[in-house]
């Protein structure tokens, strides 16, 4: 029963988005910010930024990098790295087949200047019938989402690096289906190619006594997609800014301090006397726009902010303790989780990462989380 209501919802919202034909959902009420591709939008299951609540666009180098931000791969300290997590039965509570992949890699060239990184994520959200207006089954089919992109990475000074890539997006999400004449239209698989642009600066002078790095990166810059119907869906394009100071309590005492602030840069639904979705004239429009479109002004656009906040402490740079906060409005989502973890390096270039995320929200179908990583790098890089 479970299963068929999430799917209701899932397609409900999609189709909703795709035709614009239908009365303003329950899901928007509060104008939540819903864009296509969500799944393509989302953070690996990673340890070591899953127990800083997320927080990890300005952070320390590490194998995840091209994640969290691409142009800190021209960071590396070793010339090839390789990342890879799964994260099975998301929404456990609700369904038991959906699952998350992401795999990457890094190249550092010889220069030690530059940098070039693959990503892969796969957003599988199992297995749905599907019915007609009449309740009549159409047969099952599976959904999912995946996108693979290639990013380059380049020092443009000893302490700043400017990452530029590409990435093709496909979201199978209705597989085809007819949606009969509750739509009108034979659903199709959707695609685009996406842009990344990102920043990265490292401070690196030994006699501070603290040092600050900070980073930016805009993800999934792209087009409108559709699934068939006469309307588009904007993706995911988001826009992600933080900073990480570090403290050197002394030489075996190192705290670092994560903090991110997200922005979707898609439109703040807003409807029509007749209960239909406004759009945007262009994708391009909607994405300056999102800056200042929600009804309620200043006010309301600062709710569409997320924000990461995490503590690391580094002993001896062998043994880490962490703990964050991720915080949404309850306007726009309420998601609110806090975390937990620790890190441990094994030798000089393996981690293993264990963190645990504490969901506040009660009745939320995420639940508590458990997430573990063993990351490696290959390679001595001269200095």
């Amino acid at each position: 029963m479970k299963k068929i209501v999430f799917t209701l919802i899932t397609l409900f919202t999609t189709l909703q988005f795709s035709n614009g034909q239908t009365s303003i959902p329950t899901i928007n009420q509060r104008r939540i910010l819903t864009p296509s591709m969500a799944g393509l939008g989302f953070y690996p299951a990673d340890a070591r930024h899953g127990a800083l609540g997320e927080a990890g666009v300005a952070t320390s180098h590490d194998q995840a990098d091209m994640f969290w931000n691409p142009a800190r791969t021209a960071f590396a300290e070793t010339r090839f790295g390789l990342y890879s997590a799964y994260e099975p039965h998301w929404l456990k509570s609700l369904v038991n087949d959906m699952n998350f992949i992401h795999i990457g890699a890094y190249y550092k060239f010889k220069n030690n200047r530059s940098a070039v990184s693959i990503n892969y994520t796969n957003f599988n959200q199992g297995l749905f019938q599907s019915t007609n207006s009449n309740g009549q089954s159409l047969g099952n089919f599976n959904s999912d989402e995946w996108a693979l992109g290639i990013n380059f990475a380049k020092k443009l000074s000893p302490n700043f690096s400017l990452g530029i890539g590409i990435k093709y997006m496909k979201s199978n999400l209705l597989s085809g289906i007819n949606t009969g004449s509750l739509y009108g239209y034979q659903s199709q698989p959707a695609t685009t190619v996406a842009a990344d642009i990102s920043i990265f600066h490292q401070d690196t002078d030994s006699t501070k006594l603290i040092n600050l790095n900070y980073g930016v990166y805009i993800s999934n810059l792209s087009g409108r997609i559709n699934y068939g119907g006469t309307e588009s869906n904007f993706i995911p394009t988001n826009l992600k800014i933080g900073i990480a100071p570090t403290l050197k309590i002394d030489k075996h005492n190192i705290l670092t301090l994560g903090i991110d602030a997200n922005k979707l840069m898609i439109p703040t639904p807003t409807y029509d006397i007749n209960g239909k979705i406004i759009q945007p004239s262009t994708a391009i429009g909607g994405i300056v726009s999102s800056f200042g479109d929600a009804p309620d002004g200043l006010s309301e656009e600062l709710q569409e902010i997320i924000w990461s906040m995490g503590l690391e402490y580094w002993y001896d740079k062998k043994i880490a303790i962490r703990i964050g906060k991720f915080i949404e409005s309850e306007n726009k989502g309420g998601r609110n989780f806090t975390t937990f973890g620790i890190g441990v390096k094994i030798i000089r270039r393996i981690n293993v990462d264990l963190a645990y995320m504490k969901n506040e929200q009660i009745d939320s179908p995420v639940g508590n989380l458990w997430r573990g990583n063993v990351t490696f790098g290959i390679g001595k890089i001269n200095k």
